[in-house]
């Protein structure tokens, strides 16, 4: 569903570097993913997560294609524009990850 409905999006990690005492701050390294990301509305309001609100976009990225889990420091990347990921859910299937549900802001 992910693929065929989908559309392809840049999962976008960053992770700091070395520290640069002159500018007191560390270098950033960003490392670009292409996956597939299904986007769907989630405008119940209602999850079993509490921070879950009205007006969420959920992303849903399948999660055989990815070599480590999103997490709440990456920014997805789409043709709707650049999203920052508030919380991962991650959906199982015999111990392995199949769907990574990703909600940001709209």
């Amino acid at each position: 569903m992910i693929h065929d409905h989908g559309e392809l999006v840049t999962l976008r990690s960053t992770t700091n570097g070395s520290y640069d005492p002159s500018t007191s701050s560390f270098t950033q390294t960003n490392s670009d993913t292409s996956v597939y990301g299904y986007f769907h509305k989630n405008s119940q309001g209602v999850s079993g997560q509490a921070d879950v609100q009205r007006g969420n976009l959920v992303c849903a990225i399948a999660g055989r294609s990815l070599a480590s889990a999103p997490t709440s420091d990456d920014l997805i990347i789409s043709s709707r524009g650049t999203y920052h990921i508030n919380t991962v859910e991650t959906v199982y299937e015999a111990g392995e990850p199949v769907v990574y549900l990703c909600r940001v802001n709209e």
